[in-house]
Order: structure tokens, then sequence, then C-alpha cells
């Protein structure tokens, strides 16, 4: 400890100083000196101001010894900061009180005065104590001719004094008060309160969220216990004190030490879709047979009796034998009723006798990236991937007005998990500008980002108006598909099924229209986001970008799914800046039968953190409404690669777990930055739109199989 440090302590141990001055900057210094003062008997309040930036009100305040407070300023000018350092103090000092500002802030509220820039009535206040600052405290070199100056004005015994010009800090006594200076004292002292109280007016915003356990997820992974927001942006975030001190709100929510992270962002779903089955399809996932898809379909039908029955859902490999159905018992159940049912992974379809006549397909009917399943002859009714979608073009479309429905009920299931943000995977220009007019309306408040179908029309379309980025809708890539899915074995694979030999899955287009696609999105600036899922439609479309990106870049174009990958394939997301966007809850949705499949390939399949390695980061979403839309569920999927059950006990390929930081990364600030929104979106930083949501539990600490028991107590939207 330094010499001058010492003789002050010293003295206020003797308990006869009644001013000191001393460049008391380190904290080890502040310490000691706190523990000094709160062992004196005298009734003083100290404000010091220092130029060290290390140092922090918090550091040294503590409201039960109510006799010190340090004020931070780490430079030549009286900031916001500064003030409301003040101002925090003037509301918790109880004992009398004198201030007198450090030599280097005293210069600073000259220079202040002289045309510095702060606001207007800092400014003005700043101008109206300045003749006390000149009067009473230093502002000069001289700095021990006016201590010694100020210290006879309060008591002419008890003096401790330092040469040095940081510091200045004047402890006062009211009962000792000579007659003769206490009228000037007082003055000095009003003067320097008039100033304080003046200042202690609150900035008022709209909403201020206190005592909460905040993972703001920035660079650093900081945490947080308060933030404020006003028109619809975080305005500051920090400690619990410093935001209470500084802001005042026309409301307020005490989060009970919850824990709020930025609202969830899901990376990759059909938003749309899902909204669409709500109101017009049959749920049928989760059913154990084909029975129980057509007793779920009757009471369906019966509640909603239309012209054509549309069902989605089935996985056959849920089922006892895991087989594809065929449509002898929707004839049966259905007689003469246009039926369509979609698998769970959307790649394939189930239809009628009624739908197969009417789309003109038969057990010979051939189309490039599609497939009809035929068992002895006949066409079961099972179409893969191009072909489901020639069955799935015949439905009408909904009415506007169940469109409205449908999206509005998405928007509330969302809320209801904690999702403020969705990428909405391939759309057409009606679906787009509906969106858009709902957020135009206040109607519909989530965030969409909305990749567009990859049809000339489409393209042509946005394409021609450049990067659409409006405060609720983005609209800058573009959805294509490199081949199926696993389930249904139209992924493309390298290597033939390891439980199908004569198959390796499909390309669904040519590589013409492939390049033709990533031209048009190169040229307008537009992500490129193909769905490919085999090995065979990874390498396949990296092999596409890889004549447009040369080399690392940030276009940000994306994989979607990217499930399994080739050894060597790996480290070209990296060398063609490619990202991986996953849904890890695919991992565990598959991971009983996916070996089945993939033989051998299964170490190369859902390898999020080997993906993740390759870049620094990765995209997460669900897919839904193939997966749940629960970004709680991701998170666990991620973490411990387990069913909800908390099967299989050692999770499955724990190697490639995400950690809880970057599972809750894969949700939030990455997936703003898989579509150019990290400035705004994603974290809870000044600046950034507020969005956030709060759980009842930490996501971060609690055990891994309390974590799908995680409930939303609040999703906020700006």
């Amino acid at each position: 400890m330094r010499t001058d440090s010492q003789h002050a302590l010293n003295h206020l141990k003797e308990g006869n100083a009644r001013f000191i001055s001393g460049d008391l900057t380190p904290k080890d210094d502040y310490a000691a000196l706190r523990e000094k003062l709160s062992a004196s008997q005298h009734p003083f309040a100290v404000v010091l101001c220092c130029s060290d930036s290390r140092v922090s009100p918090e550091i040294i305040f503590d409201q039960k010894l109510g006799d010190l407070f340090v004020i931070r300023n780490a430079g030549n000018i009286v900031d916001e900061e500064v003030l409301g350092s003040i101002e925090y103090a003037v509301e918790h000092l109880e004992t009398p009180l004198v201030v007198v500002m450090g030599h280097a802030a005293c210069g600073a509220v000259t220079a202040t005065c002289q045309g510095g820039d702060l606001p207007g009535h800092i400014l003005d206040l700043a101008k109206r104590i300045k003749p006390s600052i000149n009067s009473g405290c230093c502002i000069d070199d001289n700095a021990r001719r006016h201590a010694i100056q100020m210290a006879q004005l309060i008591e002419e015994d008890e003096i401790v004094h330092h040469v040095g010009a940081k510091v200045v800090a004047a402890f006062y006594r009211k009962q000792n008060m000579k007659t003769n200076t206490k009228h000037i004292t007082l003055a000095f002292i009003a003067s320097i309160l008039i100033f304080m109280t003046a200042c202690n007016q609150k900035t008022t915003v709209d909403l201020i969220v206190h005592n909460a356990n905040i993972y703001i997820v920035d660079n650093e992974f900081s945490k947080a216990q308060a933030f404020a927001v006003k028109d619809g942006k975080f305005v500051a975030v920090g400690d619990e004190a410093s935001i209470m001190r500084q802001y005042a709100a026309k409301e307020t929510i005490d989060a009970q030490g919850d824990a709020v992270y930025p609202g969830f962002m899901d990376g990759h779903s059909h938003f749309t879709g899902y909204g669409e089955n709500l109101v017009r399809w049959a749920d049928l996932k989760g059913c154990r047979s084909y029975d129980e898809v057509i007793e779920r379909l009757k009471v369906h039908d019966s509640l909603y009796p239309a012209e054509w029955l549309l069902g989605r859902g089935w996985d056959q490999n849920l089922w006892e034998v895991a087989e594809f159905p065929d449509n002898e018992k929707l004839a049966e159940a259905f007689p003469n009723k246009k039926v369509l049912l979609t698998r769970v992974d959307g790649h394939a379809v189930l239809v009628s006798k009624e739908v197969l006549v009417l789309a003109n397909i038969n057990a010979n009917t051939k189309m490039d990236g599609g497939m009809a399943i035929v068992k002895e002859g006949r066409c079961t009714g099972v179409l893969l991937d191009n072909l489901a979608d020639a069955a799935k073009a015949l439905v009408p479309k909904m009415e506007t007005a169940q469109s409205i429905q449908a999206l509005l009920k998405a928007q509330e299931n969302c809320m209801a998990v904690g999702l403020s943000s969705v990428t909405d995977a391939g759309q057409d220009i009606a679906t787009i500008e509906l969106i858009d007019s709902l957020q135009q309306a206040g109607q519909l408040k989530m965030h969409v980002n909305a990749m567009v179908n990859p049809d000339d029309e489409t393209m042509g379309h946005f394409m021609h108006q450049g990067v659409i980025d409006k405060d609720r809708l983005t609209v800058r890539s573009v959805k294509i598909y490199a081949d199926g899915a696993l389930g249904s074995r139209g992924a493309k694979l390298l290597e033939p099924y390891a439980d199908d030999p004569t198959n390796d899955g499909l390309i669904l287009e040519s590589d013409d229209f492939y390049r033709h696609v990533c031209q048009k999105a190169y040229d307008a600036g537009y992500q490129v986001c193909c769905h490919a899922i085999g090995d065979g439609g990874v390498h396949h479309i990296l092999d596409i970008y890889s004549e447009y990106l040369k080399g690392q870049n940030d276009l940000r174009w994306r994989i979607e799914h990217s499930q399994t990958v080739a050894d060597a394939d790996f480290q070209r997301f990296g060398e063609f800046s490619v990202i991986p966007s996953i849904q890890t809850t695919h991992c565990t949705s598959d991971m009983d039968w996916a070996g089945e499949r993939l033989g051998e390939r299964i170490k190369n399949a859902y390898a999020y953190q080997q993906l993740l390695q390759q870049n620094g980061w990765v995209i997460n979403g669900t897919d839904f409404p193939i997966e749940d839309i629960s970004p709680i569920y991701t998170f666990y999927a991620a973490v411990a690669r387990k069913h909800l059950d908390g099967t299989p006990a050692n999770g499955f390929q724990m190697g490639n777990a995400l950690s809880r930081e970057q599972a809750l990364r894969s949700i939030t600030i990455w997936v703003a930055k898989g579509c150019f929104l990290e400035s705004r979106k994603g974290s809870i930083e000044v600046g950034k739109d507020a969005d956030f949501v709060i759980l009842d539990r930490d996501l971060m600490t609690v055990a891994e199989n309390e974590i799908p028991e995680a409930k939303v107590k609040l999703c906020h939207i700006h």
C-alpha cells in the first residue's frame, strides 16, 4: 500500500480524520479503506472521484455500511455513468454529506461548461455548480493548496492532506462545524446537492426486468441481473443496482431469480405448414400401428368433413411391422374419398386410389427425383419425393381467412414454447405477402425469415427487390432440395442402404437446375439453403456450391440437415464457409433405427460437434411439424442425445453432443447469424430487439433430466 494511503487510513483508525485527499485507486486500498470506515464512529458520507476505469461503484459500495460511495470516472468527462452514480449516492446515503469532486472530474465539469458533449439539462446543471467548484475544489495543479483551503473551511485541526491531483475527498461532521464557517460550507454543500438532486431524474423506459438470472449470449457469454427496454429495444443491460438506479418504467417485471434468455429462434421450420396442419390436417404423429392411423382419421373426418381427408405424421418405423403401408385399408374405411397422408418427414405420402387416378399415377409411372412403391405389380399408394409433391399439388389451397387462422394459431403455439422468431423453409409469393400483411397490421408479431421457393416466378419476384429486411420479415434466401429423407430411404447415399442393397436414394433435380438457382441467388446476394440428408446428397451439393463460393466467404450458404457426411467432406464445410443447419431432435427421433439404414456409416451421422468445429457455429432448429416445436426439447436433444424418457442411459454417440453453451447459442445468436440478423437479434444486448423468454428453471445448470420439464413463464416479443 502506498504511503499516502496508509497515512489516511491511520488517521481514520484513530478516529480523528475530517479530510483526506489521495490517489486511492487500487482495489486493495479501497477494500482496506472500507474496512476502516466501517469501524469508525463518525457519521460521515464520502464520494470519491477517481480516474481508474478498473474500479466500479459496485465493488466498493456497501449499502449496509451506508457511509462510503465511489464514483468511477475513467476519463475527463462527467458522463451519464458518473452522474448516475451520484444520484445513487444521494438516494442511499443517510448521513450528513459533503461532496468534493476529484481533481480530474472537476476539470471535466469545467470543460463541460465550456461546451462539452452532454445533454442540455446536464450541461445547465453543470453551469450552475461551476462557481462552487471554482471556489471550493481542486481544478488545477495546485492540489495541495486548494485541499488545505477546503479543509480549513470545514475544521482547521485534524487535517490529512496529500499533494496528489487525482482525488480529493472531504469528510464532514455537521455537529462540529464552526459557526463562522458553517454558512460558507453549507452554501457549497447546497450547490452540490442541488446539482445531484436535479440529476436524480430517472430515465423513463417502457419495461424493466430485474431480479433475474440473465444470459446475455454475447461473445463472452456474460450474465446480468436486469435490463431496460424502450421502443422495443434493449437500452440498458447490467446489474440490479445500476438499472434500478437509472431507470423508471411503466411496467416492471420481478423475475424472482428465474432464468432469462434471448427469445428462442428456430433455424429451420415449416411455420406455415404447421399452422395449416393445425386447422385442417389430422395429427398422426406417434401412431403405433396402421390401425391407429385409421382410427384417428375416422375421428377427424367426423369432426371436420371435407372433400379431401388429410393427415400428417405417420411413421412406419414406430409400428410392430416397420413396413410401408398400402391404400387397401383406406379404401375399406373411406370408400370413394380423396385421402392424402403425409409421412412424418414430409418426403412420402400415402394416397387413396381416387388420388392416384386424379394424378394419373400407376405402377408404371416414372419421374426424375420421385418414386412410387409398387407391390405385386400394383401401386400401393406410397409416393416418394417429387412424385409425392405431384400428388400434394392436387390438394386445394386454403382460403385466405383459413390461412390467417392457421398462421395466428401457429404463432400462439410457438410463443407458448418460447419461440420469438422462425425460419420458414420454402414459401410462395402469396404466403410471404400474407405474412407481411399480418405483420404490418400488428397481428403477427413473430419475426419470420422466409426462404423462397426456387421457381423462376417466385425467385424473380423477390430477387428483383433485393434483400428484404423489415422489422419482422426477412427475405434473402432460396430453398432447394438435393435428396429425400432417411426414413423413407430417399436420402442420397454414396453407397446403397444397408437394409436395401438395391437402393442408394435420390438426387431430386438436375445439375442444371441447381446451377441455375445458385447463379440467380449469387447475383442477387441471396443465400442458398439446400436440403441434404444423405452423405451422397451432401457431397453433391458441396460440389455445386464450390463452383460459386471459391473458398472462404461470408455469403452464409447453408446445408439444411447435414445428417450424414462422408469423412472427406467435413472439412469442405469450413473450406467454403458452408454453414450446417442442424435439427438435434432428428438425431433423437432417428437414433433407434438409423443404424439399420446406414450400417457403419452411422458414426458419421448426426455429427453435430464435428460439424460445429468447421466454422465455429451451427444453426439449430426443429423442422417442425416433423419434430415437436419446442426449443427446450431441441436444447435437450443437443446436450443429452436421449429420448425424453432418458434413454439410452448413456446417450447416443456423445462425442458429437453440444455443450450447454453451444446448445443455447445454436437456438439464439447463431440462428440470427444464419439469416444475417446477429446485429438485431439473438442476444440481450443494447440496441437489439427486446425479444426474451423467462423459464421456471435454468437450462444451463439444472440436472440433465430436468431440462425437458422446463416451462415458459413469459415469452416477450418487441
